[in-house]
């Protein structure tokens, strides 16, 4: 509706990567949690940036052709008229699909920033209750060499 294609493909991403951290009783998570969690950053940042812009009011701009004309040297001339029109960012004389637009522009970045934060956490989580894997390997490691003689 609001032809906004490459904002529908990163959704459609990140619904694809929410379905596959959690499916299976969320054996995947170990693997995507973090990844999630900069995919949702880059969204909201790139959200919040038209939604700052666009909260005091949004803007449309429409050109008009005035008319055209040429010269004796054959240069053509166009003039054009640029009106620009600032509504408020709900109005419910805009329609449906504008209003709908408005509230998208709230509810994602808040939604995005509800992904970092739950990925991140359980990314912590996870890191907490999983084996280190070099504790025991380590220790030993030093000891294997036999001391270092001194020159003579």
């Amino acid at each position: 509706v609001g032809l906004d294609i490459a904002g529908a493909l990163l959704s459609g991403l990140m619904l694809c990567f929410g379905i596959i951290m959690t499916r299976d009783g969320m054996q995947d998570m170990a693997k995507y949690a973090l990844v999630y969690a900069v995919l949702c950053g880059l969204n909201f940042f790139f959200d919040i940036l038209p939604l700052i812009t666009e909260l005091g009011g949004r803007m449309t701009r429409v050109a008009q052709v005035d008319g055209s004309s040429a010269d004796q040297t054959g240069l053509r001339s166009t003039t054009y008229t640029m009106t620009t029109r600032i509504t408020p960012f709900f109005d419910w004389s805009q329609g449906v699909v504008y209003n709908c637009q408005s509230m998208s522009m709230l509810i994602s970045p808040i939604a995005m920033a509800l992904g970092v934060y739950l990925s991140i956490s359980a990314h912590n989580e996870i890191q907490r209750h999983t084996m280190p894997l070099w504790d025991g390997d380590l220790e030993d490691f030093g000891r294997a060499f036999p001391p270092a003689q001194p020159a003579e």
